[in-house]
Parts: C-alpha cells; sequence; structure tokens
C-alpha cells in the first residue's frame, strides 16, 4: 500500500502548504494574525485532517477493491507472480575435462507452490492493509467532518474561504490521481489480456493496482468536480 500511498501524498502535501500560505496571506490582508483566532485555527485543523483522512480512506479502499479484483478475474490480475526459473544448461566439457556438477535446481512444481504462497502472502497483507486504512481514515473522516460542522454554521461553511479550498485541494489530488491510474490501469488491463507473454519465464506487470486506484479515484473527482461546479453557480446566481 505504500506503494500507492506515497505519490498521493507527496503532491497533497504540496497543496496543503500552498492552502496555508494563501489563508495566512489573506488573513493578513484583511487585519493581521492577531485576528486569527483559537476558533480560525481550530476549523483549519478539521479541513487539514479531513483532506488527509479522506485520501488515507480512499487509498485503503483501492486496496480492498484490488484484491477483489484479484479475487474476481484471477490472482494474477493484481499480484505479481514471480516467473519461473529456467532449468539451467551444463557448459561443454573444456579440453576433455570433467564439467562440475550443476547446483541443484528448484522443481518447476516446487516453483508454482512457492508462486502460489507469494501471491496468497500478499493477498492477505492487503485485505489487513486495506482494511486497516479504510476502518482508522474513515472513523478519523468521520469525526472530523462532525466536529467541523459543530463549529461551523452552514452559511459560514458556505461563504468560507477554507471550504473552498478543501473542495478543490480533494478535487485536484483525485484528478491527478484518477487520470493517471485510469490512463495506466486500461492499457495495463489492454496489455494484460491481449498482450500474452511470451513464455511461462517472462514477467507480467498486474494491472489491478492501478485499475483499483482508477476505480476509487475516478467517482471522487467527479463528485467533487460537480459540487464544485454546482458553488460556482450558487454564487453567480447569487451576484
Amino acid at each position: 500500500m505504500s506503494g500507492i500511498l506515497a505519490p498521493i501524498l507527496v503532491p497533497t502535501g504540496l497543496l496543503i502548504v500552498a492552502a496555508l500560505i494563501i489563508y495566512l496571506v489573506s488573513r493578513l490582508r484583511v487585519g493581521g494574525l492577531q485576528e486569527i483566532s483559537v476558533r480560525s485555527l481550530l476549523v483549519f485543523y478539521f479541513y487539514l485532517v479531513t483532506v488527509v483522512s479522506l485520501i488515507v480512506t480512499l487509498v485503503g479502499v483501492s486496496v480492498l477493491v484490488k484484491a477483489g479484483l484479484g479475487a474476481v478475474l484471477g490472482p494474477t490480475f493484481s499480484y505479481y507472480r514471480p516467473p519461473l526459473v529456467k532449468p539451467a544448461v551444463p557448459p561443454p566439457a573444456l579440453n576433455g575435462r570433467p564439467v562440475p556438477p550443476m547446483p541443484p535446481q528448484p522443481m518447476e512444481e516446487e516453483q508454482r507452490m512457492r508462486q502460489q504462497r507469494e501471491i496468497e502472502n500478499n493477498l492477505r497483507s492487503d485485505l489487513l492493509q486495506g482494511g486497516t486504512a479504510a476502518f482508522i481514515g474513515g472513523l478519523v473522516w468521520l469525526a472530523h467532518v462532525y466536529g467541523r460542522r459543530r463549529i461551523e454554521t452552514d452559511e459560514e461553511r458556505r461563504e468560507s474561504m477554507l471550504n473552498r479550498a478543501y473542495l478543490f485541494l480533494v478535487l485536484a489530488v483525485s484528478s491527478i490521481v484518477g487520470i493517471i491510474s485510469a490512463a495506466q490501469g486500461i492499457y495495463e488491463t489492454l496489455r494484460f489480456y491481449l498482450i500474452q507473454p511470451l513464455d511461462q519465464y517472462a514477467y507480467q506487470a498486474p494491472p489491478g493496482g492501478m485499475l483499483a486506484t482508477a476505480i476509487v479515484f475516478v467517482p471522487v473527482w467527479a463528485y467533487y468536480l460537480s459540487t464544485l461546479a454546482r458553488e460556482w453557480r450558487r454564487r453567480a446566481a447569487n451576484g
């Protein structure tokens, strides 16, 4: 899961820092940092943790979807299968000297059993990691959404710059991740089904991880895009 989380959290961190700078600059323009109350800082904290916990939840769900795709479409769709080791060919004799014995090679059946155990272990690990991330992230997200709504009124939420920054931040992250994962996931899926590996000793990239990320993040991208569009129409209608 860390392989998916790292490239998502890096742009998220950069966007959060940019949002913080913009927020502080805007507060300086309207009256200085002394105008920032404890309540304002608490609201900013709720928005910040809401973004981070939402992303952790989405990543956890995508890992569970990856495991589900592997269960439905076959384990090699989601999990790397180590290629079989080709049997070693003894070198030819030189000058009539005897050829030293080759080291023992694992039998093909033993290699296949090892492959199956590795895939099963990866599946269990994803179920544990994905389930933990989805549960903890979702719990933290719900708690901070509730806390934020307890502090802000509906009118404040509609007019709040932090709320608009929150919507744009989630939109930016989900769109970047959604576009990249959708393009890569569709390509890898087509390659998986249309371009067969040369033989059982060749590597074949599993498309399940990227496709699962796209399945989770693209709907979130669409939701927040429509939410911001509705907000823009509402503000335009109100002048």
